[in-house]
């Protein structure tokens, strides 16, 4: 790909090839996406509508922008007992439910059958 002649290494692209792609890598571009509203102010009906345990677990920590696992991470407890609650499989009681009082700042509130 390079050839030396006479002690000078020639690239094979020409001179000003490498200057204009030298001069694009040292550019800085800078992008301002449009900031989301309903990201900024997440609905407090879609949590107070929650039908049961599994909907108020999951509406809240959407609203806290948290993930299953970053959940379980801040209550001490696997993703996949988080993901348990959600589905309704599994119920949280006692400390585990003190807990998820505690990250998301309020009492649970849902329609009880």
């Amino acid at each position: 790909m390079w050839k030396y002649e006479n002690h000078r290494c020639q690239s094979p692209l020409p001179h000003r090839g490498r200057v204009a792609l030298l001069t694009i890598a040292e550019r800085q571009i800078e992008v301002n996406f449009p900031q989301n509203a309903s990201r900024r102010n997440p609905s407090k009906l879609l949590i107070q509508s929650a039908k049961t345990m599994a909907e108020w677990i999951r509406l809240n920590r959407k609203a806290k922008y948290l993930t299953q696992g970053q959940l379980g991470a801040r209550m001490g407890i696997a993703r996949a007992v988080v993901s348990a609650w959600e589905d309704g499989a599994k119920v949280p009681e006692g400390p585990f439910m003190a807990a998820l009082e505690q990250v998301f700042g309020q009492r649970p509130e849902y329609e009880r059958a």
